[in-house]
Parts: C-alpha cells; structure tokens; sequence
C-alpha cells in the first residue's frame, strides 16, 4: 500500500472509530466487515444505517414501502436478538440500508407535512 492510501486509510478508519463510539455501535468483529485485513470500526447494520442515511434521493416517501423497508431490520435484529437464528453480515448491512431509507423518507413526509400546515 503507498503512503498516501494508507495515511487514507488509517484516517477513515480513525473517523470510523470514533463516530462508533459516539452511535455506540458495539464494533463485535464477527458483525463487521474486513478491509485490507482490518476490521470496518461500525458493525455492518450499523454501516448500512449510515450508507442509508447518506442515500437521501433513494429515501422510501411511500408510507408501506418505507414500513417494510422499518420492518425488515426490527424482524432481521429482533430474531437475532430472541436467539431464533443467526445473521449474515450482508443481510445485516442490507437491513441498516432500508432501516434509514424507511425512516429517511418518513422523516422527510413528516417534515413536509409540518411545513404545509
């Protein structure tokens, strides 16, 4: 790796670590993703919230679509959660993605909403 990319590299990942800590993401290695052989500071759901959140023209301004797109991740962490099974890393990432889009769109329904009254 030049010394540039990994002086990038090492900064995103100084960045990423800390934006961890302040969202509390609990950075488990088993729920991240690797890059050149070190561990993405945000467990992949909680990268995927991010990835979505930054996704603002794909956000879901369709009340169901965006309530499925909610549920997806609630059903995703709550089976996980309950012991039921166990979750993929991509579904996890893909879960976060929709989580914000749903919530993203709302958010900006609401927002509309409130600026029309």
């Amino acid at each position: 790796m030049h010394s540039l990319d990994r002086e990038c590299h090492d900064l995103l990942q100084s960045f990423l670590w800390h934006f961890a800590l302040i969202i509390r993401c609990h950075q488990l290695p088993e729920r991240s993703f690797s890059f050149r052989n070190r561990q993405v500071p945000l467990c992949a759901r909680c990268l995927g919230i991010c990835v979505g959140a930054l996704a603002i023209p794909l956000y879901a301004r369709d009340v169901r679509i965006a309530a499925v797109l909610i549920a997806a991740m609630i059903i995703d962490g709550g089976t996980q959660a309950l012991g039921l099974r166990m979750s993929k890393n991509w579904l996890r990432l893909a879960s976060g993605i929709g989580f914000s889009l749903g919530c993203g769109g709302l958010i900006e329904r609401g927002i509309q909403l409130l600026c029309s009254m």
